[in-house]
C-alpha cells in the first residue's frame, strides 16, 4: 500500500494564498536588506541622470515597489521556463 503523502486537490484559493504569502516575504526581505545598504553602508539605488557625463542619480521609486516588480518578473520567468 502507497502512502498519499500529498492531497488529492488543491484549491487554487491555497496555491495562490501561499504563493501570495511567499511573495510578500520576499518583498518584505528583499526591502529590509536594502534599507539595511542604505543606513549601514550609506548604498544607494542610482540610476543614470546624463550617461555622457557619468552622472547618477538616486532612484526615485519605493524599495517596496521595486521588490515587488522584481518578485512579479521572477514569478512570471517561472512559468514561462515550466
Amino acid at each position: 500500500m502507497v502512502a498519499n503523502f500529498f492531497p488529492v486537490a488543491v484549491s487554487d484559493t491555497k496555491l495562490s494564498s501561499f504563493h501570495s504569502k511567499q511573495v510578500s516575504e520576499t518583498t518584505k526581505i528583499i526591502t529590509e536588506f536594502l534599507k539595511w545598504a542604505e543606513r549601514e553602508k550609506g548604498l544607494l539605488l542610482c540610476e543614470p541622470y546624463k550617461p555622457q557625463y557619468d552622472w547618477f542619480i538616486p532612484i526615485l521609486y519605493r524599495t517596496k515597489d521595486l521588490a515587488a516588480e522584481f518578485c512579479s518578473l521572477q514569478d512570471s520567468k517561472a512559468y514561462s521556463s515550466a
